[in-house]
């Protein structure tokens, strides 16, 4: 944290999401990283593959998934979520209070 902290950096290229659905909670096994550039925003799940892509530019709204059509640009954007720090936690986290 505190390379973070004392940078003297005023901006990144790039920010990480990523969230986990658990199988016995929600019925649904998904693993989604997401990977957001100024321009850009991609959603990857990563058990099947399948995503979402969006140009923010063009398409603030989030209408039309070039996942398929705009396959430089997702390339890029896979390379970026490649190179991202590994996962801390080998078993996800248990939620509390969720029913």
């Amino acid at each position: 944290v505190r390379p973070l902290v004392e940078s003297s950096s005023t901006s990144r290229d790039y920010a990480y999401g990523e969230w986990d659905l658990n199988p016995e909670h929600w019925g649904l096994d998904l693993k989604l990283r997401v990977v957001r550039t100024e321009r850009y925003k991609m959603t990857l799940e990563v058990n099947s593959g399948a995503g979402e892509l969006y140009d923010l530019g063009d398409d603030p709204a989030e209408t039309i998934n070039r996942f398929e059509t705009d396959r430089i640009i997702r390339k890029e954007l896979e390379e970026m979520l490649n190179d991202r720090p590994p996962d801390e936690l080998k078993d996800p986290l248990t939620p509390s209070g969720v029913h």
